[in-house]
């Protein structure tokens, strides 16, 4: 079973990838719409904490649960803020944009 979950896990961290690099590459033909950028580099370093240490030296380590937890509040503080500020503008474009 645990062969089978890890075949599930590395088939679902490809299909991640490979939706990320594409998303970098941008999804119109033309290439007008704007690119994130560094999305699959991102992706890569979650859950990874790098930090210089008294000789100069960058370490890596894994992130504990309360740095985990810590972001994902400030995520959704985030998400929330972003989600007001969405709302406010859709109605007054409703306002300014009646629909009949």
């Amino acid at each position: 079973m645990s062969k089978l979950e890890e075949l599930h896990r590395d088939i679902n961290v490809a299909s991640t990838r490979a939706v990320l690099a594409f998303n970098d590459r941008g999804w119109d033909a033309q290439g007008f719409l704007p690119r994130v950028g560094n999305t699959v580099t991102t992706y890569d370093k979650r859950g990874v904490l790098e930090k210089k240490n008294a000789k100069g030296e960058i370490e890596i380590r894994p992130k504990s649960i309360a740095e985990v937890e810590g972001e994902l509040v400030q995520a959704n503080k985030q998400m929330f803020s972003l989600t007001e500020d969405l709302k406010k503008v859709m109605a007054l474009n409703q306002k300014m944009l009646p629909l009949h």
